[in-house]
């Protein structure tokens, strides 16, 4: 019998207390995650986190990510020291901007 490589994929779901939303992230590790659309789970945006401490945006979609939501977790962000958790409740503050 042949060693199957067990692969495991890792979610985070994080609750906008403001909206009560709910907004998903596909967590690739420590210093990497996706923001998922909440109804169709596509990948909407890239987010790293440099060794640094720096946020880095990527856009995944042919939407585009409003300049508010991107100075919004910018501004938050810079405040985490790298911290995936503390990112990842910046991106879901943000993303009330442009997520329904």
């Amino acid at each position: 019998m042949k060693d199957k490589k067990r692969t495991v994929e890792k979610f985070l779901t994080v609750k906008q207390p403001e909206s009560e939303r709910d907004v998903l992230f596909k967590v690739l590790d420590k210093n990497h995650l996706i923001l998922l659309e909440p109804e169709t789970h596509a990948e909407m945006f890239n987010i790293t986190i440099s060794e640094t401490g720096e946020v880095k945006i990527d856009t995944l979609m042919k939407k585009r990510w409003p300049d508010d939501a991107g100075k919004c977790l910018l501004q938050c962000a810079s405040e985490c020291n790298g911290d995936l958790l503390c990112v990842a409740e910046c991106a879901a503050l943000c993303s009330t901007i442009i997520i329904g």
